[in-house]
């Protein structure tokens, strides 16, 4: 039995007419009778009475309809779901990001923009060092992230979009004698305790980042394994942290935020993805980022 039988029984039970059904089919009505025949064949039993003046149902034929009406409609439903699926319209997205990214506000405005276009597929979000996120695209945990360009040795299977550059400033407690100038020079940050947002596995992307600041090695005074921890630690008055401009906004009770003379650096927020990617969710997702106007995040860089 195929799906157009029941189509075609439907029909004919509604229209209460073989020529009608047949217009409404688009066949013409000797093919549907053979259909409506070759069906009660298969069947084993009589669906419609039939004489000259109107068609009605046996009651296996109207126990038959109601069971056809729940077949069609599920499999109109199996059709659609397959066909959103396939556009991206439903399904899941696994985001990873740094804290920066959501912090800076550009994580939120990135999904804004999603939900507005894709209300309907769920995201998973989980945050991650830079370290790891890369790592846990190629596993499959993960299928786009917002990070920074700390890795420098992108997989030949990732790509990234650089979204937004942001330049340096240091935080620092209100009460830090620094606090005082509304600029900082590089000469002054020497021999200053840092702060750094680090995890065992690698410390040595923004170490290099405050010996070109400093032009010596810097002293740390903490390693921590988020943003909020650097923050805290931070406003704590264990040292001073290298932040990028966007986390100015950040309200921390006892902390400031202060610009750094001639210091070109910048860090740049990437959104890496797998290359050749062929889930539709995924690739809708890519679509709307290619399309998006960030500037707003940059407003403090």
């Amino acid at each position: 039995m195929e799906l157009r039988h029941l189509r075609y029984y439907v029909a004919l039970v509604e229209e209460k007419h073989f020529g009608k059904a047949a217009e409404r089919l688009h066949i013409v009505q000797p093919a549907l009778t053979k259909q409506i025949q070759a069906l009660e064949e298969l069947i084993g039993t009589t669906l419609l009475i039939r004489n000259s003046r109107r068609l009605s149902l046996t009651k296996a034929g109207e126990l038959f309809y109601h069971e056809a009406i729940k077949t069609l409609r599920q499999a109109d439903s199996a059709v659609e779901l397959a066909q959103r699926a396939g556009k991206g319209l439903i399904g899941v997205i696994r985001i990873g990001y740094v804290g920066n990214a959501a912090l800076s506000g550009m994580l939120s405005h990135y999904l804004f923009q999603y939900r507005l276009h894709y209300p309907d597929v769920e995201v998973y979000l989980e945050e991650m060092s830079p370290w790891e996120i890369c790592e846990a695209i190629l596993n499959e945990e993960l299928d786009v992230s917002f990070a920074t360009d700390f890795n420098n040795n992108l997989s030949e299977h990732l790509l990234a979009q650089k979204l937004m550059p942001w330049h340096w400033v240091v935080g620092m407690r209100k009460d830090h004698p620094l606090a005082a100038n509304k600029y900082i020079s590089r000469e002054q940050l020497k021999d200053q305790p840092f702060v750094v947002y680090s995890n065992e596995r690698n410390d040595s992307v923004q170490i290099s980042i405050l010996q070109r600041l400093l032009g010596t090695v810097p002293v740390i005074s903490h390693q921590a394994k988020n943003t909020i921890a650097t923050l805290t630690l931070t406003a704590a008055g264990y040292g001073l942290a290298l932040l990028p401009c966007t986390l100015v906004n950040i309200k921390m009770a006892g902390m400031t935020y202060r610009e750094i003379l001639d210091f070109p650096d910048r860090m740049t927020m990437e959104l890496f993805y797998r290359k050749n990617e062929s889930n539709p969710v995924v690739n809708s997702f890519l679509r709307v980022a290619s399309d998006m106007d960030i500037s707003f995040v940059n407003e403090n860089a």
